[in-house]
């Protein structure tokens, strides 16, 4: 009996530091969520309509999203 006293006496200071480790653990977790529950949503931000832009006599730069852009490639016959 006084083995198995000692060796819970040994036992208890580290369960002590399990414990406090876990609440501190679920006390940031709950905090987090009660500030992520009290920010605005967030908004769903759309790209801009595709623009052209003129690079000289011939050519030019489409930027934004291109449909059917392996349609548009130039053929080159070999």
């Amino acid at each position: 009996m006084h083995r198995l006293d000692h060796a819970a006496a040994k036992v208890n200071p580290f369960l002590i530091v399990v414990a406090i480790g876990l609440a501190t653990t679920a006390l940031t977790s709950f905090s987090l969520l009660a500030i992520r529950d009290a920010l605005p949503p967030i908004t769903r931000v759309n790209c801009p309509a595709p623009t052209s832009v003129s690079l000289g006599a011939s050519r030019s730069v489409t930027t934004g999203a291109v449909d059917n852009a392996i349609s548009d490639l130039p053929v080159r016959n070999l």
